[in-house]
């Protein structure tokens, strides 16, 4: 009634400014200072998420995670990352 079954957090956040630059996005990584966290996006929706569940510290184990949940070596991020083009 007053709009409290709306959902507006960080997640929520990240999707929609990614995709306001990039409609055809469907998965957003985003590392940062206090956690890190993957985003999967399908039809202009946020369907799933993953995110660390300690501090920056954790980041290099997220990596980790989100390189076997995408079936990528984690020897291959770095020269993936250096082949990726921002519009940004």
């Amino acid at each position: 009634m007053i709009g409290a079954d709306i959902v507006k957090n960080e997640i929520t956040a990240h999707a929609l400014a990614s995709l306001h630059y990039h409609p055809d996005i469907q998965t957003i990584i985003e590392i940062g200072g206090q956690d890190s966290k993957i985003i999967i996006i399908r039809d202009g929706v946020a369907v799933d998420f993953a995110m660390n569940t300690v501090c920056a510290a954790g980041t290099g184990s997220f990596l980790d995670m989100q390189a076997t949940r995408l079936d990528i070596p984690i020897e291959n991020f770095g020269d993936l990352a250096l082949k990726s083009e921002s519009s940004v």
